[in-house]
């Protein structure tokens, strides 16, 4: 976003305040709660952990004080992007994947990475589901469809889709524009559909029922 030249002299005294700028631009949620979070995509193209821990806000590290913020009782994963080429690092985070995602890791490099990093949580095999469709409609069975948020990686959320009820919430949120008219959660062949909708239909909350 920025790149800031700063004199050998002058780092102590600039870097504090570059920090808290980065802070203030770093990629995050628009709520600080929710029910369930689905992620489109993992991989090492969109953070070193494949979810990026503060955007999720849970670390996967034993031992260690975790991230308060945000709160997220669910995370399930859908796919792994290709360019990761099997490495499904982060996988251990989410609490639900599909059928498609545990097929395409390749255990060997996900563990010298894992290996590197010493956090084994992180790929650990979650409950593993044979669709999109069968994995949303598991979870709201078990835990509701109130404050679910779809978000396509941990990288990019400039467009989300949530459930209804958030809907007046992100009305107030500064940073946020809410499509009035909510479209319907559909499924084709099992995957959802909602980042292949038209362009003029993003932004809005979907009905996860």
């Amino acid at each position: 976003m920025e790149i800031h030249g700063v004199a050998s002299r002058e780092i102590l005294k600039t870097e504090p305040r570059l920090l808290e700028r980065h802070r203030a631009c770093f990629p995050r949620l628009p709520v600080d709660e929710l029910n369930v979070l689905v992620v489109e995509e993992i991989g090492k193209i969109f953070s070193g952990t494949g979810m990026d821990t503060n955007v999720i806000g849970y670390r996967g590290v034993k031992d260690y004080e975790d991230l308060t913020s945000p709160r997220i009782q669910i995370i399930a994963a859908l796919r792994l992007h290709e360019k990761s080429q099997g490495n499904a690092i982060g996988v251990g985070l989410a609490d639900f994947i599909t059928r498609e995602l545990r097929d395409a890791i390749d255990e060997g490099k996900t563990f010298i990475n894992v290996m590197t990093t010493g956090e084994m949580i992180r790929m650990k095999i979650p409950a593993t589901l044979s669709s999109d469709e069968v994995l949303v409609e598991t979870i709201r069975n078990r835990f509701g469809e109130r404050r679910w948020m779809f978000i396509p990686n941990t990288l990019h959320l400039d467009t989300l889709y949530v459930s209804e009820d958030l809907q007046e919430e992100l009305h107030h949120h500064p940073n946020c524009e809410v499509d009035p008219e909510p479209i319907e959660l559909a499924f084709l062949k099992g995957r959802q559909q909602l980042w292949r909708s038209s362009p003029s239909r993003t932004g809005g909350a979907p009905r996860t029922g």
